[in-house]
């Protein structure tokens, strides 16, 4: 930046921030999605039946 003041550093670093989160939360949403017990997962145990080996 151009100019020095206290707490710069940490500045450069949060202004990071909104770029990351957004992969985080499309990740929990993912696996939220695709888990064992989530929606996804179901549907296909419901459509297929019990003995379709999903990973």
């Amino acid at each position: 930046s151009l100019c020095e003041f206290p707490g710069r550093r940490w500045l450069d670093w949060a202004l990071m921030l909104p770029f990351a989160i957004p992969a985080y939360v499309l990740a929990f949403v993912f696996v939220g999605l695709l888990d064992f017990s989530g929606p996804v997962q179901t549907l296909m145990r419901e459509w297929f039946g019990s003995g379709l080996p999903l990973p």
